[in-house]
């Protein structure tokens, strides 16, 4: 089950949650606290991007390299196949020192692919995302990887220990 990192509700960029409160529409209303760029870069980040306009939807995965060295770059996948646990296709790398994203030279997808293409565009654009593009964790810590069942961690999409080390 996907849960909302939505780029729409403070139209400040793309957002986690810190609180969450159903409206009289039962909508939820969110508070932003962290940034696309810091949840992706927390240590194992699952999400999903969807854009409205166009019906497109790509999941990645975001994995810092094992290790303790500051300089450890982030391996980037793409959701390539049925099973959402395991599926996943090396795409890129990012950077640790200028936080760039490049397709990497053994990715199996194409640096023009779809999916390619989408990440790439997602990375330029972190900071300020267009209305109707938003950003879905999938339950799980974004830095540990583990599943989320607190109500305040599902809604940050870090865990209670996690969210004090991001």
């Amino acid at each position: 089950m996907l849960k909302e990192l939505d780029t729409t509700v403070a139209g400040a960029g793309p957002i986690a949650v810190a609180s969450l409160d159903a409206g009289a529409s039962g909508a939820l209303v969110c508070a932003p606290v962290i940034s696309l760029e810091q949840f992706a870069l927390a240590g194992d980040a699952r999400f999903t991007v969807m854009n409205s306009s166009t019906g497109n939807r790509f999941t990645f995965r975001v994995q810092r390299a094992s290790g303790e060295v500051a300089t450890r770059p982030w391996f980037v996948k793409l959701l390539t196949g049925d099973n959402n646990e395991t599926s996943y296709t090396y795409l890129g790398t990012i950077f640790a020192d200028q936080l760039v994203y490049r397709h990497g030279r053994k990715s199996r997808i194409a640096h023009d692919a779809p999916g390619a293409r989408a990440f790439d565009w997602l990375w330029r654009n972190r900071e300020r995302l267009p209305e109707g593009v938003r950003v879905n964790h999938e339950g799980r810590c974004g830095r540990c990887g583990r599943a989320l069942t607190v109500p305040e961690s599902v809604a940050s999409g870090f865990g209670p220990e996690c969210i004090n080390l991001v």
